[in-house]
């Protein structure tokens, strides 16, 4: 039986009930039924499954082999020997927590083997040494695991009925979404279909995991002081929070004692010397982007270190060595008209493709997903292809977010509706403003609120002021001389405003830790 750390994995027990169904099935092709044969054979000898080889070969599944069940018996007393002097020894000698799991693995050793009645005798004696809902939780799964191997309907009722008894005493979300996989599980069994489908599509998971969790911290630590046993790990984090807190401030209030201008003192520290300075390259001491880079990936780490050194250290030297045939020489290199608007555009093209490429995925699983519902009308196509199973760690997520979302519809229709309201007032206010100008505003906004929420997930930047540069330019250049100046401006504002609050409003959710109708009630 996997352990918590294998949960990535399927139940390896349960994918033996599966091939051992599939045996006795009429309609399956023998050459596959070698197949099951062999692994269901190589499965019972590798975890000693005496009581399963003797049903096997009582059904004339299996051949008897007299050396191999004694060989098996063997290990099975030799290892319950050594369990039991675990036990014996954490009773003598140890706390309650390592008694607990002494019993613990005698009970997971009779699951292994198959040994069904003194399996759930000893998960009820580990039981009686538990105190916490968490543990308790997981001894019922370990009971719903041998109903579904065994095909224990009773004992499956049973038990889910236990553990929805459990968690109105106290339970996390990441428990309470893998009970909803069990009781999916056992609904299909019953042709509770329905049920299933409702159950299953709740734990569904959203695709993008940004890795900046700004959001989330506040998220995991508010959960903390509401669920049982959880304030013990709040105040872990609140004491990391202030220890980390107090070493930053007094680390600036040292910094302060040698600031002495914009250039000053550890603010600009030319680590790789002077020259390297004069490119930006240079050491700020900034506590900030010292937790930013630990709390990234790898990935946006190397990126951003790569895309440093190419632009800073390469791209904006050679440009600036074009001064008057790239751009004029008589211009500041802050204006956009020199080697600024370099910068600004050649940043923004990497922004919009990485965010465009991630928006195009989305739409082709999106259209895959809906074309092959709509060409089979099978529930397990809703289920994209390219899913993973997740630790448990991210079932608290998933649910929270899968849970009550908003209709497609409704939030079609509501942004349409108000994006009709705002170009008829927009004119009224702005007569230079064409209404082609805000149709267009709106229409492209979505998927540019998308790059921006996406890139704001990875790296915590809000770049929305960016996106309203671009529509400044393009904008201002298709309104002509005379209106440009407020055709650009207006939608400036109406691209900056939709697209920055599609990174707020991430954060806001959360992390994902939170249903989307709490935004709204």
């Amino acid at each position: 039986m996997a352990s918590s750390e294998g949960e990535e994995s399927q139940q390896p027990q349960l994918v033996l009930a599966d091939k051992l169904f599939l045996l006795k099935q009429p309609d399956v092709q023998d050459i596959d039924k070698v197949g099951f044969k062999e692994d269901v054979f190589t499965f019972v000898k590798d975890h000693d499954m005496v009581p399963l080889y003797e049903t096997l070969v009582a059904d004339s599944v299996l051949d008897m082999d007299r050396t191999l069940l004694d060989s098996m018996r063997a290990k099975i007393d030799d290892e319950l020997k050594k369990l039991d002097e675990k036990i014996a020894d954490a009773e003598e000698n140890l706390g309650e927590s390592e008694v607990r799991e002494a019993h613990l693995a005698k009970s997971l050793f009779f699951i292994r083997i198959g040994d069904k009645e003194k399996a759930l005798e000893h998960l009820k004696i580990t039981e009686t040494k538990t105190v916490a809902v968490g543990q308790k939780m997981d001894l019922v799964f370990y009971t719903l695991q041998l109903g579904f191997f065994n095909m224990d309907f009773d004992l499956i009722s049973k038990s889910i009925d236990k553990a929805k008894s459990l968690f109105e005493e106290g339970g996390d979300w990441e428990r309470k979404n893998r009970l909803k996989v069990y009781e999916g599980l056992y609904c299909m069994s019953t042709r509770n279909f329905e049920k299933a489908a409702t159950l299953f599509l709740d734990s569904i998971s959203p695709d993008y995991k940004l890795t900046y969790p700004s959001g989330t911290a506040t998220a995991v630590l508010i959960n903390g002081f509401h669920t049982p046993k959880g304030d013990v790990m709040a105040k872990k984090q609140v004491h990391g929070f202030v220890k980390f807190f107090a070493s930053s401030f007094v680390w600036a209030f040292f910094q302060w004692f040698f600031t002495g201008g914009d250039t000053c003192g550890f603010v600009q520290f030319p680590t790789f010397g002077l020259q390297a300075w004069k490119n930006s390259f240079y050491f700020d001491f900034s506590m900030t982007y010292v937790g930013a880079g630990m709390i990234c990936s790898h990935l946006v780490n190397l990126s951003l270190l790569l895309g440093a050194v190419v632009s800073w250290g390469i791209m904006w030297p050679l440009i600036r060595g074009l001064k008057g045939e790239w751009f004029p020489a008589n211009i500041k290199e802050s204006s956009m008209k020199s080697l600024n608007g370099y910068k600004v555009f050649i940043s923004i093209a990497l922004i919009l493709g990485d965010g465009f490429y991630n928006f195009v995925k989305v739409l082709y699983f999106t259209a895959t997903n809906i074309h092959a519902n709509m060409k089979k009308k099978n529930l397990n196509n809703t289920f994209s292809g390219n899913q993973k199973q997740l630790p448990l760690d991210d079932l608290r997520r998933n649910e929270m977010f899968a849970r009550e979302n908003i209709p497609i519809w409704l939030a079609c229709t509501g942004y349409i509706f108000f994006s009709v309201i705002s170009i008829v007032v927009i004119l009224l206010m702005f007569p230079q403003v064409k209404w082609y100008f805000v149709l267009f505003a709106y229409i492209f906004a979505p998927s540019l609120g998308f790059c921006n929420a996406y890139d704001a997930g990875l790296t915590d930047m809000n770049m929305a002021y960016n996106y309203g540069k671009v529509a400044l330019f393009v904008l201002a250049a298709l309104a002509g001389k005379s209106d440009g100046v407020v055709a650009g401006l207006v939608g400036c504002g109406l691209i900056k405003s939709i697209v920055s609050i599609s990174s707020d409003l991430m954060h806001d959710f959360i992390g994902f830790l939170d249903s989307h109708r709490c935004m709204y009630f």
